[in-house]
């Protein structure tokens, strides 16, 4: 079953929903507030509600496209995700601009890679994901849904690590999605850049309080190093916090996993 979530959008969508209806099943659903200008991680959220019992649910952004064998590839793959019992799968993915060029490479990814090692390659730019390939589990999905960042900066990140419990994420590689970067995309707009830069201020700082015994003793390093990188853009880098960043390097040079006592939270979408 395709779900539409319409945001209020001032164009009209229901001819387009109509030329496809007889092809497969369809539920269109126009909401009568644009809740995702205020929080699009919100609007996500409440399109998960639209679902009937299906137990796998991804998340495709409407200007992404998906190659014809995307659906065909995950049945394939759907016996050894349940024997690996993996909660979060995903497809290799191409960028395209505004006229669907393509503008980079095809992003492999191992068949099973741990979901820290993916955090830390996507912060070294050394891999890439988003929201749109991939696809999770519902019934772990739902256990913390998304959190509400910035722009939905890191948003997709997080529902990743809380889906897979910092597990493994299982890769289809023989299919793509096609993740369009435009000027009215999130990731391609530059009007936003510094509420980007505040969502991943406030995602290290996640990392680094509540999940750093999920990653190695280098990879903490590299986040730790990151975090201070990130303060520093921000002007933020008072004795306090410098104090703060040694004592973690310390902790971590004694190979501590818990660099800071008290987690953070992290404002829930919907709530």
């Amino acid at each position: 079953m395709v779900y539409i979530g319409n945001d209020n959008s001032p164009f009209d969508c229901s001819a387009i929903v109509a030329k496809y209806e007889g092809a497969f099943p369809i539920r269109y659903t126009k909401f009568e507030d644009n809740l995702g200008q205020r929080t699009l991680a919100g609007h996500w959220q409440r399109c998960l509600g639209l679902l009937a019992n299906e137990e796998w649910v991804m998340f495709l952004g409407d200007d992404d496209l998906l190659s014809p064998n995307c659906v065909e590839e995950f049945y394939k793959a759907l016996d050894e995700v349940n024997m690996y019992k993996i909660n979060v799968a995903r497809y290799s993915s191409i960028i395209i601009d505004e006229q669907s060029n393509e503008t980079s490479k095809q992003f492999l990814f191992p068949l099973l890679e741990g979901t820290a090692s993916s955090v830390i390659r996507k912060f070294q730019r050394k891999s890439r994901a988003s929201l749109s390939e991939h696809i999770f589990r519902r019934s772990e999905f739902e256990k913390s849904g998304f959190a509400d960042m910035p722009v939905a900066w890191h948003s997709d990140d997080i529902a990743i690590m809380e889906t897979t419990h910092f597990g493994m994420i299982y890769t289809m590689n023989e299919a793509c999605v096609y993740v369009r970067y435009s000027t009215l995309s999130v990731s391609g707009q530059g009007g936003n850049v510094w509420r980007k830069n505040l969502a991943t201020l406030k995602f290290l700082r996640f990392l680094i309080a509540n999940h750093a015994q999920y990653f190695s003793k280098s990879e903490r390093t590299y986040i730790i190093w990151f975090y201070f990188k990130k303060l520093k853009h921000f002007h933020k880098l008072r004795p306090g916090n410098i104090i703060q960043i040694v004592g973690m390097l310390v902790r971590n040079l004694l190979n501590i996993r818990v660099l800071i006592s008290r987690p953070v939270k992290i404002r829930r979408a919907g709530q």
